[in-house]
């Protein structure tokens, strides 16, 4: 499928012989967006809660520590699952025979299983996110079929995809499914010989078109959309598109083009639309402009100074990216350690104030609460230490949570939870 590629991702057929690099044709670009801005506080209407089974200890039933079961529902609205397509951590791939016991429709029905049981807890609004990538993000997660390393254009493949995500359409309450997360990042990484995966890039791109129309056919109110990642947009496809055709990486013309070739693909074909929303992961590359490691530019009065205008320019073509449509925040973190952690209520509040202009359909925070490590067999070490690297969680998502492993309520909880 690579002459396929090439074509769906508007890929420059070839260099004219001048030294600027490959001239694309005329393209008319969008007006620069010109918000206002606010708090952006999220309303009990968009907030939802990412659950698993390591969430359970601190689902409490007064929430006087961790977060109270008469929340649920209430302030978080939503059930929000984020697990990969296959979640199985002792190999690379699962055994067909045995997959579906990992896949996302079995995992969210023990879940909703375990809730009900544990905490009399029952949800008819959930959003399901579907990792494809691997925790270490590097390679993909899938079902074994033969010796090789799958691409998106190998048929078994595709059809076990397609067929779990129909599979996990059929759970009562699911109304929401993202297909991937941070997906774009597939777009940059290269095969074990150093070979540039873009043309696979294109073959996810009409699976996802597959995936979307397969769901509408069997279920048209579910809601369905890719999932991708705005820092690795902003900081690695602009830049690398400004360059290859000789533009200015802080212009429209570059980002423009960067979103033509990578995220409108997902968006829409030719016979319409492909996306009832767009699932935005935001987690900044936070030691790289505009952050350089700090969350949120205020002195020691609480006034926000003059660098915390380049974070806001950083998220203000964001309504460009999203294609006119409803934005999903599936995961939000500032992945710091536990000794961090009030840096992420900061990012929260940069985050909420960008995006106060931008329709936000819901959004999540990355994990409830933190995991413990207290040893190798904790649940930290479940998700960090695997037979394989990229099997492994970064060390940071045992520090993700909205609370502590032993309940205590974060800052950055509390700003969640904020309302205007």
């Amino acid at each position: 499928m690579a002459l396929l590629a090439l074509g769906l991702l508007g890929l420059p057929a070839c260099d004219d012989g001048g030294d600027t690099g490959p001239r694309p044709p005329p393209v008319t670009l969008p007006d620069e967006p010109a918000p206002t801005y606010g708090a952006g506080d999220f309303t009990d209407a968009q907030r939802g809660i990412a659950l698993d089974e390591d969430d359970f200890a601190v689902l409490t039933p007064n929430g006087a520590a961790g977060i109270g079961v008469n929340e649920l529902g209430s302030s978080f609205t939503r059930l929000v699952v984020n697990r990969p397509y296959v979640d199985w951590r002792a190999s690379i791939c699962a055994d067909p025979d045995d997959a579906a016991l990992y896949q996302p429709k079995a995992i969210t029905e023990r879940l909703l299983e375990r809730l009900q049981a544990e905490k009399g807890v029952s949800f008819n609004d959930i959003a399901v996110n579907v990792d494809l990538l691997s925790p270490g993000r590097r390679d993909l997660v899938f079902v074994c079929y033969g010796d090789d390393k799958p691409r998106f254009d190998v048929p078994a493949h595709r059809q076990a995809i397609t067929q779990a995500f129909l599979d996990l359409s059929d759970v009562p309450g699911v109304k929401a499914i993202t297909v991937g997360l941070e997906m774009n990042r597939y777009y940059h990484l290269l095969t074990d010989t150093g070979r540039p995966l873009v043309d696979d890039y294109s073959n996810f791109i009409t699976l996802y078109r597959a995936v979307y129309k397969a769901i509408k056919a069997r279920h048209p109110d579910i809601q369905v959309g890719p999932g991708v990642s705005y820092a690795v947009f902003v900081r690695r496809t602009v830049p690398e598109i400004a360059e290859e055709l000789g533009l200015d990486e802080t212009g429209m013309e570059a980002y423009y083009r960067a979103w033509q070739r990578t995220i409108e693909p997902l968006l829409k074909d030719r016979a319409g639309a492909t996306a009832d929303y767009i699932g935005i992961s935001m987690i900044p590359f936070q030691s790289e402009p505009p952050f350089d490691g700090v969350p949120r530019y205020v002195d020691a009065s609480g006034n926000e100074e003059e660098a915390q205008d380049d974070i806001r320019e950083h998220y203000r073509r964001l309504p460009v990216f999203a294609g006119g449509l409803p934005v999903a925040l599936p995961q939000i973190d500032w992945a710091s350690g536990a000794g961090n952690a009030n840096l992420k209520a900061r990012y929260l509040q940069s985050l909420k104030n960008a995006l106060s202009g931008v329709n936000v359909a819901w959004a999540a925070w990355r994990r409830t609460s933190d995991l413990p490590a207290t040893d190798d067999a904790s649940p930290c070490a479940k998700y960090t230490e695997a037979r394989e690297p990229t099997l492994a969680y970064p060390d940071d998502y045992c520090t993700a949570g909205l609370v502590s492993e032993s309940g205590r309520r974060r800052e950055v909880l509390d700003e969640f939870l904020k309302a205007e």
